[in-house]
C-alpha cells in the first residue's frame, strides 16, 4: 500500500495525529501488528506506515501502522486540525506540512474507495 504512495505523502503520514492514544494500545498497535484505532490487523504491505514515535514521558518508542480505512480518516482530521491550529496556515502563507498531508488524505481516500 505505502508503496504506491510518493515519498513526500508517505512522509506526511508522521504528521497523523496519534496524541494520549498510547494508554490504551495493545502491544499488536505499537509494533504495527494492528491499526491503533479499529486494531484491524495490518502489515508493513497493506497498512500505512504512521513512522516512529518516540514518547518522552512514556520511556518508549513505538511504530505504529494504521489500516487504510482509519489512515484516511485520520489524516483528513489531522490536515482540518492542522488548519485550524497552525499559525502560518491561518495568515495564509506557505506551510511545508499542509499540503503533504492532504495528499495523503486524498490519496488514501481514493485507495479505500478502490477497495471497497
Amino acid at each position: 500500500m505505502t508503496a504506491s504512495l510518493t515519498p513526500e505523502v508517505r512522509d506526511a503520514a508522521r504528521h497523523i495525529l496519534i496524541a494520549g492514544m498510547y494508554p490504551l494500545m495493545s502491544a499488536a498497535q505499537c509494533e504495527g501488528r494492528a491499526c491503533p484505532w479499529c486494531n484491524e490487523p495490518v502489515t508493513p504491505e497493506t497498512g500505512v506506515d504512521l513512522g516512529e514515535r518516540r514518547l518522552e514521558r512514556a520511556l518508549v518508542v513505538i511504530h505504529p501502522f494504521a489500516c487504510r480505512a482509519c489512515a484516511s480518516r485520520e489524516a483528513r482530521a489531522s490536515f482540518a486540525h492542522h488548519c485550524r491550529m497552525c499559525e502560518r496556515c491561518n495568515r495564509g502563507e506557505y506551510c511545508d506540512d499542509k499540503m503533504p498531508l492532504r495528499r495523503l488524505a486524498v490519496a488514501l481516500r481514493s485507495t479505500h474507495e478502490e477497495i471497497r
